[in-house]
């Protein structure tokens, strides 16, 4: 084959069928004949950026890439910058990430595109990367909300405190009327079991916004540890006014009255919970543990029984249903649950040590 007889054109086909190929060198020789022809047209430039991209040369792809840019008049970067948006906004992540490797290459200084790409890595687990990616913005543009805020929530759910804590109180000077950037602080504080600090902040959100009922249940946490148990009881009542229908808050609250050994107010409320979620079996244990310190033992029983079987691979409701069965001398019953509970969880000491009690 003469490729010295093609045209142009014709020479762009063949390297595009090389580069599919994976015949990189071969696309390079015959894009160096069509830059020969007509040297003042980005396609030839574009694609010996591409074959050279895939050799993993990316100094020299980047070479062609801005020649290929500058031809265009910037046009290929923002043809490349487009694409990488709408691949990533599919969901596409694979091939947004190949996209805004090549608007890097084009222009290293598009913080738009190293923006995504700290998305992309973000959403593809390299943390690293998109650490990396987020502060590198943030040196040349500290004050960047979108950048900021994407660090901060990748600390958050890294549970990185300190770091989170660092870039929440920047967002919080920048722009203080956001109470999610309060909640975000005080939740890392308590993450740290820095309850004063929790405290405060968790206030300030309520300042800002109170309406979020979630401040409300985390200072409840936070007073229950605390064994300030008014404080406590005032704030998941709040919540329950700002959103009764979070099973949770009623959980919560139930064990708080059982730490009180307050069985009858704690039933009410793992009743409340489990009337809200039938799914949630925890309630159900509780529900039975309540009714066993009532001395209630049929409805212990039938509570105990219906949480072993909402969860049969919990090994902790295995248990507590065998410490119940033991307690109230059904032997034979006790054995089975604990010995259901070293099914599930080999290296449940305590379990191992009740069976041994019971012979």
């Amino acid at each position: 084959m003469n490729l010295f007889s093609k045209n142009y054109e014709d020479f762009i086909v063949s390297s595009v069928g090389y580069i599919q190929l994976k015949q990189y060198g071969k696309a390079k020789e015959v894009l160096e004949k069509a830059i020969k022809k007509k040297p003042n047209i980005s396609d030839a430039y574009e694609y010996m950026g591409i074959a050279h991209l895939k050799e993993g040369n990316e100094a020299e792809a980047s070479f062609y890439f801005k020649k290929a840019n500058e031809i265009s008049g910037g046009l290929l970067e923002k043809l490349y910058f487009n694409a990488g948006v709408v691949f990533f906004k599919r969901g596409l992540i694979d091939d947004a990430l190949e996209i805004f490797t090549k608007v890097r290459l084009v222009n290293e200084k598009n913080q738009f595109a190293q923006y995504y790409l700290g998305q992309i890595f973000s959403k593809s687990g390299n943390y690293k990367g998109a650490i990396d990616e987020f502060q590198d913005i943030l040196g040349k543009c500290p004050d960047d909300l979108n950048t900021l805020e994407s660090l901060g929530y990748l600390y958050f759910d890294l549970k990185m405190a300190d770091e989170g804590i660092d870039v929440f109180l920047k967002l919080i000077a920048l722009k203080p009327d956001n109470d999610n950037y309060y909640f975000n602080t005080a939740y890392l504080y308590k993450f740290k079991s820095n309850y004063d600090k929790a405290i405060e902040y968790f206030i300030k959100a309520i300042e800002v916004n109170p309406s979020n009922y979630l401040n409300y249940v985390n200072l409840g946490d936070i007073y229950k540890l605390k064994k300030e148990f008014g404080k406590a009881e005032e704030m998941y009542k709040k919540a329950c006014e700002e959103f009764p229908m979070d099973f949770m808050i009623y959980y919560d609250m139930g064990l708080l009255y059982l730490d009180q050994k307050q069985y009858k107010t704690a039933l009410e409320h793992f009743m409340k919970a489990y009337d809200l979620n039938n799914d949630d079996s925890y309630s159900v244990n509780k529900i039975a543990t309540c009714y066993m310190m009532l001395g209630e033992d049929e409805n212990a029983n039938r509570f105990f029984e219906m949480s072993v079987m909402k969860n049969e691979e919990d090994p902790y409701t295995h248990f507590k249903y065998g410490e119940y069965c033991m307690k109230k001398g059904m032997k034979e019953k006790a054995k089975r649950e604990f010995e259901r509970t070293l099914q599930i969880e080999p290296n449940y000491i305590i379990a191992k040590l009740k069976l041994k009690e019971l012979g």
